[in-house]
């Protein structure tokens, strides 16, 4: 049923299935999504510490650290904020947290678009079964 349909029954090797499940477009989807989460992630780990590190700071009765000295009266941009926290404790503070971040988003990623992959290939073959 999960068969690749620009292949015939006698090349089973490269289209190994378990449960009628095609293993290949399985495993390159979930391979996929898992490095497409970790790229993600490591672009989007800034922003988010930015963000934290924003809403702790306007909180004016803990400020503790260095996020107590960033926060002013005036609104900053998120950018600018960024640029603050990456001049006073270098660019590796813009990513802390970034192991534990990859390890939830790429397993979620990856089973996202391998679900979504196995499941457009399982209707497509129906379509295709029904249609012959």
């Amino acid at each position: 049923m999960f068969k690749e349909s620009n292949t015939n029954d006698n090349n089973s090797n490269s289209n190994s299935s378990i449960l009628g499940l095609n293993t290949t477009v399985f495993g390159r989807a979930f391979l996929s999504g898992s490095i497409s989460g970790i790229v993600a992630a490591i672009f989007t780990n800034p922003f988010d510490v930015g963000k934290t590190r924003m809403q702790v700071s306007f909180d004016e009765t803990k400020k503790m650290g260095t996020l107590g000295k960033l926060h002013s009266t005036a609104k900053q941009s998120m950018f600018r904020y960024m640029y603050t926290i990456y001049s006073r404790e270098g660019l590796s503070a813009l990513y802390v947290g970034l192991l534990p971040r990859c390890l939830k988003i790429s397993p979620s990623c990856a089973i996202m678009i391998s679900s979504y992959e196995v499941t457009k290939r399982f209707f497509t073959d129906l379509k295709v079964n029904a249609m012959a």
